[in-house]
This record gives structure tokens, C-alpha cells and sequence, in this order.
């Protein structure tokens, strides 16, 4: 059970991180209050709009981490060196969940009309390909946002340690 024990964390982390959901937690729920109003006045809603604004929330706060310099909350928050073990263990989780996904998928929808041997072949050919362009995918923007995060960091440092030189220079 090391996923449910209680670790320490830096407070003032995770005041930062709470302000950044406390705003994407807005975002989320007025956008889902609109789609609300347009299904009620309309006969079919938007069909992507609640997806839409999933990824607005999910956007806005990476982006607010990134500019405050924190990739996560957890002891990889303010690390100097890319946790490749860590990111690449969970770009192929989210890669092999988003391809059994799309495999039952598409074997549900071409069940009746396929045989049991192509509807095996393309959920292969499918896995391996959304697999790996997931997987791919979700590597780089753990890079590029913790990258993104690191330079917004020691630019940060490096103006405190001037404003401190400035400082002790008066």
C-alpha cells in the first residue's frame, strides 16, 4: 500500500499547486455550466464541448505550474535532472490504457460485421499504433513542461540572487 502512505510534502508547494487547480477547478465548472445552458436550450448539445473544456482545465493549470517553475507535487517537484524512469513508466501506462481503449472500441463497433481472426488483427495493429503514438506523445510534453518549468525556475533564482546582490551592494 506505498500509494496511499503519507509523505512529506513542502507546504509552500502545495499552497502553490492548490491555487493553480483552485482556478482550473473554475474553469472546468463554468465551461460545464455552459455546455449545461446550451444543451437545455438547444435539441443536441456541442458533442466535444465537455471534452473541450476537460482539456481547458487540464491546459490552464500545466500552464500555471509550469510558470510558478513546479512540475508536481511530489519529491520530483523542484528536481534539476529529468525523472526519465519515472515519466517513461507513466507515458507507457498511459499509452497501454489509451490502446486497450481504442482496441474495445473498435472491436465493439466492427464486431457483427468482421470475423473473430481480422477484429484480433486490427485491435493488434490499433494497440501498437495508438500505443505508441500516445506514449510518445505523452513523453514529450512530460519533457517539454518540466523542461518549460525548470528555466522559468533558475530564471527566477538567478533575478532573486541579483535583486539580493543589488542588495548588499547599497
Amino acid at each position: 500500500m506505498k500509494l496511499f502512505e503519507k509523505k512529506a510534502r513542502d507546504e509552500r508547494l502545495v499552497a502553490e499547486i492548490n491555487r493553480t487547480y483552485k482556478i482550473g477547478f473554475f474553469v472546468f465548472t463554468a465551461g460545464i455550466g455552459i455546455d449545461l445552458l446550451l444543451s437545455a436550450f438547444r435539441d443536441s448539445a456541442f458533442p466535444r464541448f465537455e471534452w473541450l473544456v476537460f482539456m481547458a482545465a487540464q491546459i490552464v493549470c500545466a500552464v500555471l505550474n509550469v510558470r510558478k517553475g513546479i512540475v508536481c507535487e511530489d519529491a520530483d517537484a523542484e528536481c534539476d535532472i529529468l525523472p526519465l524512469k519515472k515519466y517513461l513508466l507513466i507515458s507507457c501506462a498511459v499509452g497501454a490504457g489509451t490502446g486497450l481503449l481504442s482496441c474495445a472500441m473498435n472491436a465493439l463497433r466492427y464486431w457483427q460485421n468482421l470475423s473473430f481472426e481480422h477484429i484480433l488483427i486490427a485491435a493488434g495493429a490499433t494497440f501498437v499504433f495508438v500505443f505508441f503514438c500516445t506514449s510518445v506523445l505523452t513523453m514529450m510534453a512530460f519533457a517539454v513542461t518540466f523542461y518549460c518549468a525548470k528555466r522559468r525556475r533558475d530564471a527566477d533564482m538567478r533575478a532573486l540572487l541579483e535583486e539580493e546582490e543589488r542588495k548588499t551592494l547599497d
